[in-house]
Formats: C-alpha cells, sequence, structure tokens
C-alpha cells in the first residue's frame, strides 16, 4: 500500500500549500487508463486490477489496468481533504469529474464517504439540482445512502418545490429502512404538512417519539397545519377527532415539556 500512503500524502501535502487544483489532477491519474480506453473506443480492454496491485497508473499508455479500488480510495481521501480545507471549487469540480467517469463506464465505484461528502457541499453551497443528480447518481451505483445524504437529498426536493417526489422518496427511505435522523425528519414533516397529508404526519411524530427527536417550533407549526387539514376536510369525524386531540396534546407539549413559547405567526399570530 506504498503507493497509495505516497499519494495520499503528497495531496495532504499540496492542500497545505493552496494547491487544491492539483489534488484534482492526481485523482485524474488515477482515472487516466479507463479515461484513454474510453476515448480511444476500446471498451473491451478495460480490465481491474487486483486489490493487492497497488502502483498508480501511468499516463502513458491505455494499456495500463484501471484499478477501480485503489482510484476510489484515492478519490475519496482527495475529497475530504477539499472539504476539510473548504476548497469548494475544487471539490465541485472532482464530482464533476466523478460524474462524467461514471456516466461513461460502470468500473467507476466511488466510495460512500466520498457521495456523502459530495452532497454535503453541494447543498452547502444550494446546489440544489446537482444534489438531485448525486443522490441519483448514488442510487444508480447501488450506494447504500447515509443519514446526511437523505436529509439533504430531500432538502433539495423541498426547495425545488418537489414535494410529491419529496413524499414518495421519504416513503421509500422508510420501506427500505435507510438512516434517517434529526434533519430528515424535519424536512419529512415540511414535506408533508405542505401537502396536508394528515396520515403521514402522524406516522412520523410517532417515530420522533420513538427516537427522542427534538422538534423546533415552526415543526410542531407544520405538525398542527398538516393535523388541522383532515378536521377541514370533515371526511371522518373519528378521525378528525382524533386529529384535533392530537393538536392540543402537540400544543401542550411544545410549551409544558419544550419549553417554546408559540410565537409562529403562521399558527399562532
Amino acid at each position: 500500500m506504498a503507493a497509495l500512503a505516497h499519494t495520499k500524502n503528497h495531496m495532504r501535502d499540496l492542500c497545505n500549500r493552496g494547491e487544491f487544483a492539483a489534488v484534482v489532477q492526481e485523482v485524474a491519474k488515477w482515472y487516466q487508463p479507463l479515461a484513454s480506453a474510453l476515448q480511444a473506443g476500446g471498451h473491451h480492454r478495460i480490465k481491474r486490477q487486483s486489490k493487492a496491485t497497488t502502483a498508480p497508473p501511468p499516463l502513458s499508455s491505455s494499456q495500463v489496468l484501471y484499478n477501480a479500488e485503489m482510484t476510489a480510495q484515492v478519490e475519496s481521501e482527495a475529497m475530504a481533504l477539499l472539504v476539510q480545507h473548504r476548497a469548494t471549487d475544487a471539490a465541485l469540480l472532482l464530482f464533476d469529474n466523478l460524474h462524467e467517469m461514471a456516466t461513461a463506464s460502470s468500473l467507476v465505484m466511488p466510495k460512500r464517504q466520498t457521495m456523502s461528502f459530495i452532497l454535503g457541499v453541494l447543498t452547502f453551497n444550494r446546489q440544489f439540482s446537482r444534489v438531485l443528480r448525486a443522490y441519483d447518481l448514488s442510487t444508480s451505483l447501488s450506494i447504500f445512502p447515509t443519514e446526511s445524504m437523505n436529509a439533504n437529498y430531500l432538502s433539495a426536493l423541498v426547495r425545488t418545490t418537489q414535494f410529491d417526489v419529496a413524499a414518495s422518496a421519504w416513503r421509500t427511505m422508510c420501506a427500505r429502512k435507510y438512516p434517517r435522523g434529526l434533519y430528515a425528519y424535519r424536512e419529512a414533516m415540511h414535506i408533508f404538512s405542505t401537502l396536508n397529508d394528515a396520515k403521514e404526519i402522524m406516522a412520523i411524530l410517532d417515530d420522533v417519539d420513538i427516537h427522542g427527536i427534538k422538534l423546533r417550533e415552526v415543526d410542531y407549526a407544520r405538525a398542527m397545519l398538516g393535523l388541522a387539514s383532515a378536521i377541514r376536510a370533515d371526511v371522518d369525524q373519528s378521525y378528525a377527532s382524533d386529529c384535533a386531540d392530537l393538536i392540543l396534546d402537540l400544543y401542550e407539549k411544545m410549551q409544558t415539556f419544550e419549553n417554546i413559547p408559540p410565537t409562529s405567526p403562521e399558527l399562532f399570530g
């Protein structure tokens, strides 16, 4: 693993000197055999190296074997370093290169950590359409999403006002038992309050209680508004009564147990 360690140390030195574009180029070197073969149209020549082979690929020949595992490790280290140094432009460039290579060849298999970092960077920079693209890339590569990835994906769907898609995504996450934490539940509350889906809100509130997730005033407000939709619909009186009771319980819990004063103009104004 000497070559990998050497590459990682070299990239750390580059980051310490602020040479972030050079870090992206280091990753590109490991992709070069694959890129050369693709450019030549020689897909049949693209092969994986064994994990025991650690020598980095030179740039001079498309006949050099592409090592997907080693490339993914270098790429993951590079992304972690760029995020640590807040080198946003370089991190986004690294993602663009990864997306291009993954689209061109099924041999590209980035690490789960790499994709999680990418979604975080894109979300922080409010590039929500690219968040959706990155998440879709991850799922197409059968990468099991992290808790952060799921929250960022839901957030991007909300920010692009794709509430029906977001609702479907949440249900898929629940069915597949994807990791969902505080921020994902907050987004889910926003989604189903907007869609006036009282049943989903009840299910979310049950999960919130089970997992001890803390809600903000805005989360309580959204829950109450979503539950109120069942009362306004006036379809099932017993169900509407349950929703009304739950609204009162939430209002009391918010003030008595969470010490949150009701100030939201949307609900309490």
